[in-house]
């Protein structure tokens, strides 16, 4: 074998001939991926990791200080692309670093002064009102020998385009246009002088409207043109909240009268800025900007933040805000902030319900994100805190999340090729207290192994558990699938159609009762159109198939799932159909469209087809630092083997360049690769036990079918 071309460890150990007992591959030790601040995950991840730290810490300015100086490179990207768009996403994200603490943004952009000017130029050109707006305000803050030119410029924006407004509206359409493009940056907390300017208009704004409607009464156009208004006193208690200023919302609210006042929000913010003011007067007020259909746990945890300054003890009030964060969508805070009122009350069982709950979606994330240690450790703080809980409030309470925990670990190291350690995960929550997602994963590791029987057992169990909401009975229909796979492996035809059949019937069923999201309809399609084919009905199969990338269109997982199935299914066309839509969605990440395209050119190459020119043209426009970018390199003779080397050094990474080596013939220049080298390099994606990957299942089918086309 000539392997050394490749010199990958993780095929160094070599791997016999089938049939005579191959040794496994060496993947060395496991360790975590490291965190990319290009990987939109591994930055959001940042950022949680940031406002997770405590708020006076040291530690959150320099992480806040890293993190903007990504930010600002990845929107600086943005522009040289022409995705205006996405750069101002991105400096808005920057300012919500500052979010509560609007007047240190200025020396916190200082160093990025020029950058940030570089990129207002490009705003400028553009002509886009709300994304100047920010530039500029952001240039202000970074550089103060430069303020009065940029002050100057954003009165002369503002001023066009209140008299835009105004000649389309008359006088009472003052201020439509400025209000929303100051809006953004002042959602994220912005700097003082800025929100005051925003309430300042926002007022001027509401008292015109509202004069109109006293004097000349309400009409349809007049509602139509200013329904903004309707939501004043919101929006003005909304813009000092995120700034940190939520005891400055009654002086500001209660000036307004009429259209667009709030009586309840005037009380309860006179509350919080009274003298004797309590905590429950803070948690009351940051509860109302939950109420209602315009929910805003952001501003509700803004409110439950300045509040934790003034009373730092009141586990009331420490709840309150976990429970916010948490609605926001972080991790990291809100188990700091339960901790805390757990060391408060500690015989609150509610407190330590809540913060278990938190701790499994960290643990989603970190076995998700490939780092398995970092899961590891976090799981062993989370199980001794069970200890705990069990000791004082009793095992039995506490055994169903304690399950849930184990099977969200479980699930996160199969990702990851960790089999062993995962089965025995699993096992453990099946044990404590049966699931459909345990019993799920584990028949499908026994059926990526071929382990027929004992894919039926576990599959079987799962099946034996009650399923009668949407919720159940739409894992049930997985569980059945998988059950009719298992069987049609063991050579049981009759048990395969029937199981086939229920899970045909009972996605039908779901379709008629509940009305379900798009990826999950996209995946109700998907799971359809698989059983369908099993059943022998490919017509019916590509129809839905097609139909699911429809219901799904900006969603990544569904286009990965049905271009992965045509290709194992040999309708390559479709393949490249599904692939075309999602190259051309813009919801759809760059993530799952490297990994497509890397697909249809291996596809095509084994078809004996000429490449796509469509995947040719987007891989060779990647030119990141993120691990499918460089694959992407590889792929378009822009890098070689011996430079990617060394930045493979998950399980996963050098899975996949085995694969790309093997597929794309990268170690022979696009030739054939000797027959014996390349089964070693399938052999040794098998041997990584990435069973989820589409990799591992591409790998046993070339090993199978080879290079040779299809019939």
């Amino acid at each position: 074998m000539r392997l050394a071309v490749l010199a990958l460890s993780v095929l160094a150990a070599g791997c016999a001939a089938r049939g005579s007992g191959p040794a496994r591959p060496d993947f060395g030790p496991v360790v975590d991926a490291p965190y990319q601040l290009d990987d939109d995950l591994d930055l959001a991840e940042q950022v949680d990791h940031m406002w997770g730290l405590a708020p006076r810490a040291p530690e959150r300015a320099a992480e806040r200080q890293r993190l903007a100086a990504a930010m600002i490179a990845r929107a600086a990207r943005h522009t040289d692309r022409g995705r205006w768009h996405l750069a101002h996403d991105t400096l808005l994200d920057v300012a919500a670093l500052w979010q509560g603490d609007g007047a240190a943004l200025g020396d916190g952009l200082a160093a990025h002064a020029g950058t940030l000017r570089q990129i207002a130029g490009t705003f400028r050109r553009a002509g886009a009102d709300a994304e100047i707006v920010t530039a500029l305000v952001l240039v202000h803050e970074a550089d103060p020998a430069g303020r009065a030119a940029e002050r100057a410029e954003l009165d002369e924006v503002l001023s066009f385009l209140d008299e835009l407004s105004t000649a389309q509206h008359g006088e009472v359409g003052r201020h439509a246009r400025v209000v929303p493009a100051l809006a953004p940056l002042v959602d994220k907390g912005g700097p003082p002088w800025l929100v005051d300017l925003y309430l300042a208009r926002l007022a001027d704004r509401q008292r015109l409207v509202n004069d109109v409607l006293t004097r000349d009464g309400a009409s349809f156009e007049l509602v139509a043109a200013h329904r903004d208004v309707l939501l004043t006193a919101r929006t003005m208690a909304r813009a000092l909240a995120r700034a940190g200023r939520a005891a400055d919302i009654a002086a500001a609210v209660q000036e307004l009268h009429g259209i667009g006042s709030d009586p309840k929000l005037n009380r309860l913010a006179a509350a919080v800025a009274a003298p004797a003011a309590t905590a429950r007067d803070w948690v009351l007020l940051a509860r109302w900007f939950r109420d209602g259909d315009e929910g805003d746990p952001e501003s509700a945890l803004a409110v439950a933040t300045s509040a934790l300054v003034r009373f730092p003890d009141d586990a009331t009030l420490l709840v309150a805000a976990a429970d916010h964060a948490s609605a926001v969508g972080r991790l990291q805070q809100p188990i700091r902030l339960y901790q805390a009122a757990r060391a408060r009350a500690p015989g609150d069982a509610e407190i330590g319900g809540r913060l278990t709950a938190v701790y499994r979606e960290r643990l989603a994330q970190l076995t998700q994100g490939g780092r398995p240690l970092a899961a590891r450790a976090l799981l062993a703080q989370l199980e001794e805190l069970y200890r705990e809980l069990e000791g004082r409030f009793g095992a039995a309470r506490w055994k169903k999340s304690r399950a849930e925990a184990l099977s969200t670990v479980g699930r996160g190291l199969v990702s990851q090729g960790l089999l062993a350690d995962a089965t025995a995960l699993l096992e453990r929550s099946a044990r404590l207290s049966p699931s459909t997602d345990a019993y799920e994963m584990l028949g499908t590791i026994a059926l990526k192994r071929e382990r027929w029987s004992e894919a039926r057992r576990h599959l079987a169990a799962g099946l034996a558990l009650p399923a009668t909401a949407p919720q159940q009975r739409y894992a049930r229909a997985k569980l059945l699938r998988l059950a009719g796979d298992a069987a049609a492996g063991d050579g049981e035809s009759a048990a395969a159609r029937k199981h086939w059949m229920a899970a045909l019937a009972m996605w039908a069923a779901l379709g008629d009762e509940i009305e379900l999201p798009p990826e999950l309809g996209g995946e109700r399609l998907v799971e359809s159109g698989r059983v369908l084919w099993d059943l022998g009905e490919p017509d019916q199969a590509v129809q839905l198939l097609e139909t699911a990338v429809d219901v799904d269109a900006a969603g990544g997982n569904t286009h990965i799932q049905v271009v992965s199935f045509f290709i194992l299914a040999g309708r390559f066309a479709e393949a490249l159909d599904a692939y075309h839509r999602a190259l051309g969605a813009d919801a759809i990440g760059d993530f799952h469209k490297v990994y497509m395209s890397l697909w249809v050119l291996a596809e095509a190459r084994r078809r004996g087809d000429p490449p796509d020119p469509l995947a040719v043209d987007y891989l060779e426009s990647r030119d990141g630092t993120l691990w499918y970018d460089r694959l992407a390199e590889l792929a378009t003779g822009r890098t070689t083997l011996a430079a990617l080397q060394p930045h493979a050094t998950t399980r996963a990474q050098r899975a996949e360049l085995a694969y790309y080596t093997a597929v794309l013939g990268l170690a022979h220049r696009g030739g054939q690769p000797p027959p014996d080298e390349l089964r070693a390099l399938f052999d040794a994606v098998i041997a990584s036990d990435m069973v989820l990957f589409f990799e591992y299942d591409m790998a046993r089918y070339w090993t199978r079918h080879g290079l040779a086309k299809r019939p």
